[in-house]
């Protein structure tokens, strides 16, 4: 866990320094016992309130193999968007049986690497996606789980560009086309069997789960009359965490009476699918400062990290904590922007944040809840190296990424001889 000693923050039993000095920088560091703090509280939670649902990590929000071979050993499995999200679960050593493939554009490639692996289930986007993976299940003789994602046209109340429960959004199927996925689907080599939902990421106030668990519950209970066997409730995800100091925690007490209400008298399977909840504030992106830049009009505290390394500020205007890894003094302070070195106007950490005026160059800054969405949107944007990644178990510490160097990145490309 990420704490202050001796006036420095430490990941564990290892000062950041330390890292910074041992790895270099910029550089992602996990906290492995935060992550299992995370997981505990959760399914602590969920069995508290007499649900023992199965929990299937969201894969995009952080798919390092070492994060995932620690969550498998807590007992997660794994909800999964890309048929490279699946190679990287089963690398972990997440079987194939704990794993769900959600996701709206899914190849028939990844459909077909999906089926020969044995997976738990695939979570249907679209009435086209079924006739494509009937075709696909009937080509490979096979007989395939799925569930049908239904759009319940729930607003979450969270930042527009990560919603993902209204009618205008890309996701899931209304009610009638739904229907007529599984009338469709009731003979050949699909097990339609389950329904699934996910309205949003970054939810903090549960109450709209309460409106799209509603409206689920009652779906099925009308699939049922007609003589479907519903054995499959996916709720998803999308709970979210307090980026900012002023921001109240997710109620996980209030989201599992929520589920008491409207699933406890269903028979199946209940699949959970947290991402950012387990991992967000189990690491932080180390950051050295390389100048402090000032103007007229602003101060500058140019960082060494950039967009490509840490793409939400940039698309979101997202929010992240930032501070020095050591107690520096206090008693002056400057307002400044802290910026990465790409050439673009939005490579901005944070606009107008309170520094210590004795912040200088060579320093460490520590951008914190860069666990979820950090790594697994980085590039090599400006030909820069892709950042490398170390997680961190009490006195242990590890490289589990290289830094993805230039020279690395050149042996993928080649010039033409006639160039």
């Amino acid at each position: 866990m990420f704490h202050i000693k001796d006036k420095q923050y430490y990941a564990g039993e290892i000062a950041l320094n330390d890292l910074a000095q041992n790895y270099g920088t910029p550089l992602y560091v996990y906290s492995a016992l935060q992550i299992t703090q995370n997981y505990q509280n959760f399914s602590g939670a969920l069995k508290d309130s007499g649900f023992n649902p199965g929990i299937y990590f969201a894969v995009k929000s952080n798919y390092n193999l070492a994060v995932l071979r620690h969550l498998k050993n807590l007992g997660a499995g794994a909800d999964i968007v890309s048929g490279g999200e699946m190679t990287r679960a089963l690398a972990a050593g997440i079987p194939a049986d704990q794993i769900i493939f959600s996701g709206v554009a899914k190849t028939d490639v990844e459909l077909r690497a999906a089926l020969a692996a044995g997976i738990r289930q695939i979570n249907l986007e679209s009435a086209e996606e079924l006739e494509s993976l009937q075709q696909i299940a009937r080509a490979m003789n096979v007989t395939v789980n799925c569930a049908v994602r239904i759009n319940p046209d729930v607003d979450a109340g969270t930042h527009a560009k990560i919603t993902t429960g209204t009618a205008e959004n890309k996701f899931g199927v209304d009610m009638q086309t739904a229907r007529r996925m599984f009338d469709t689907a009731k003979n050949g080599n699909m097990n339609l069997h389950g329904v699934a939902i996910h309205i949003g990421s970054q939810i903090l106030d549960v109450t709209p789960f309460d409106a799209a668990f509603s409206a689920m519950a009652e779906f099925m209970r009308d699939l049922e009359q007609a003589g479907h066997k519903i054995a499959m409730c996916d709720i998803g995800g999308g709970i979210g965490v307090p980026y900012r100091a002023t921001d109240k925690p997710a109620d996980l007490n209030a989201f599992t009476h929520l589920l008491k209400k409207h699933f406890a008298d269903f028979p199946g399977h209940i699949a959970t699918a947290p991402g950012r909840l387990f991992v967000a504030n189990a690491g932080v992106l180390i950051t050295r400062v390389e100048f402090i830049k000032r103007t007229a009009h602003k101060t500058f505290v140019v960082v060494d990290a950039a967009m490509n390394d840490l793409m939400r500020p940039a698309l979101y205007d997202a929010y992240h904590p930032i501070f020095p890894a050591q107690i520096l003094h206090q008693s002056d302070e400057m307002v400044c922007d802290i910026v990465g070195g790409i050439c673009e106007s939005t490579d901005v950490f944070a606009k107008d944040r309170t520094l210590p005026a004795s912040l200088k160059a060579g320093d460490l800054l520590v951008i914190g809840m860069a666990g979820a969405y950090g790594a697994t949107m980085a590039g090599t944007y400006n030909a820069r190296d892709q950042i490398a990644e170390v997680m961190v178990n009490g006195a242990n510490h590890a490289l589990v990424r290289q830094r993805w160097e230039i020279a690395e990145q050149l042996k993928l490309e080649t010039i033409p001889e006639w160039l």
